[in-house]
């Protein structure tokens, strides 16, 4: 054991704890970081309301809707103003538009730029196959650009 002598010596001081933590100060803390916590909850809830407005209302024009593709076309171009400003996405359409949202997204809406206008201009029958494919793209896409509508526009 080393003595009181030795200590002395070294230039050893004893160790001060501080004071103790009062009820007043300890309230502030734990309200402060309370009180940042919900703002940033209701700021992440206020930012990702659209976007899941966005998910339902891309699966409920697959029950309801009797032409997909035009009620998709439009919901993808109004979800994408959810994540980029309206002059990037307004202005394209047909291979730009197509382009743009594979680009972005691990979407494959390139697969139907053969049918892309006559699915959207035209009385054509849609199959099964090729709407089911259009939803899961649209949801690709959207779940892509899911952190983004967090922190950009």
């Amino acid at each position: 054991m080393v003595s009181s002598e030795t200590i002395k010596n070294l230039g050893l001081k004893d160790i001060h704890t501080g004071p103790e933590p009062t009820a007043l100060r300890e309230f502030l803390i734990y309200g402060s970081l309370a009180v940042i916590a919900v703002i940033a909850a209701a700021y992440i809830i206020y930012r990702l309301v659209p976007v899941f407005r966005a998910l339902l209302s891309f699966i409920s024009a697959y029950f309801k809707s009797s032409r997909y593709p035009q009620e998709l076309n439009r919901l993808l171009k109004d979800s994408c103003m959810i994540f980029y400003k309206r002059d990037q996405v307004a202005k394209l359409i047909g291979d730009d538009w197509l382009n743009f949202l594979d680009h972005r997204s691990l979407s494959n809406f390139s697969s139907f730029r053969d049918r892309w206008d006559e699915l959207l201009y035209s009385q054509c029958e849609v199959t099964r196959k090729e709407k089911r494919s259009l939803l899961i793209n649209s949801i690709l896409w959207i779940l892509s650009n899911f952190w983004r509508a967090l922190w950009l526009k």
